[in-house]
């Protein structure tokens, strides 16, 4: 098992603990936030594909194609917002609404 510490952006300290090397263990964990976070815009906090009760694959492969087409474009928006009008922040700098969210 291998602890690695570092600091994010933010400066907040972030702590994993993996049994993958210690040079894989950051960029691993990054993509694996990036994945997690895209699983959260796309259910609890944005477009709801929980809320479907969907159980056919095919349709169900559809209304995923179909979110991701729109979570980027959502994401796009974001980008194009803020760079017009910055979010605003809490205590510790991190915006308080997301770049999804902002797109919506």
């Amino acid at each position: 098992m291998h602890v690695v510490i570092t600091l994010s952006p933010a400066g907040d300290r972030v702590i994993v603990a993996s049994d993958l090397p210690v040079l894989d263990v950051l960029t691993t964990y990054r993509l694996r936030w990036g994945i997690e976070l895209t699983f959260s815009a796309l259910k609890s906090r944005g477009l709801n594909l929980e809320a479907t009760h969907m159980t056919a694959p095919e349709r169900i492969s559809r209304l995923f194609g179909l979110l991701s087409v729109a979570l980027a474009w959502m994401t796009r928006v974001g980008v194009q917002a803020l760079q017009r009008d910055p979010p605003r922040r809490d205590k510790r700098g991190r915006a308080v609404v997301s770049l999804v969210r902002i797109g919506w």
